[in-house]
């Protein structure tokens, strides 16, 4: 069995994806094994902590009812894509690839994804395959 390595990358729109993926076959589509497009809600903005100076400020706002009230953190829905190099890839250069496309990493675990991706996954055997997979992934999305 070979040894393979994964990259995963979030992107904000489909249309960075369908950009990445066509570059991605053209150059490596020897070295891809397998490729999962996965959807999920992330939190974009995070509750602002504050000063303690300005704790006691914004006690008294809140008993005078005056206090600012902070909706939570927005969540949007980030492309996301998987994919699994075998050993012969060249990491380093799809991983900046990727990363130069708009695409960024996160510290997400596996468990992480099971509960917050919604997943298509498909083998990918060449290009023909991969054009076929990400079509159905935008007829799926849009419907």
């Amino acid at each position: 069995m070979e040894k393979e390595k994964k990259l995963t990358y979030f992107f904000d729109d489909m249309n960075q994806i369908l950009e990445v993926t066509d570059e991605l076959v053209e150059k490596y589509a020897e070295t891809i094994i397998n490729v999962k497009f996965l959807q999920a809600q992330v939190k974009e903005a995070l509750f602002k902590p504050i000063k303690p100076e300005r704790a006691m400020e914004n006690f008294v706002k809140a008993i005078k009812g005056e206090e600012e009230i902070d909706e939570g953190p927005v969540k949007s829905t980030k492309q996301i894509i998987e994919i699994y190099l075998n050993e012969k890839a060249p990491v380093k250069e799809i991983d900046t690839y990727l990363w130069m496309c708009g695409g960024f990493t996160n510290d997400y675990d596996d468990e992480w994804f099971e509960i917050n991706a919604k997943e298509n996954l498909n083998l990918v055997l060449d290009k023909a395959s991969i054009n076929r997979m990400l079509k159905q992934f935008m007829i799926n999305r849009i419907s």
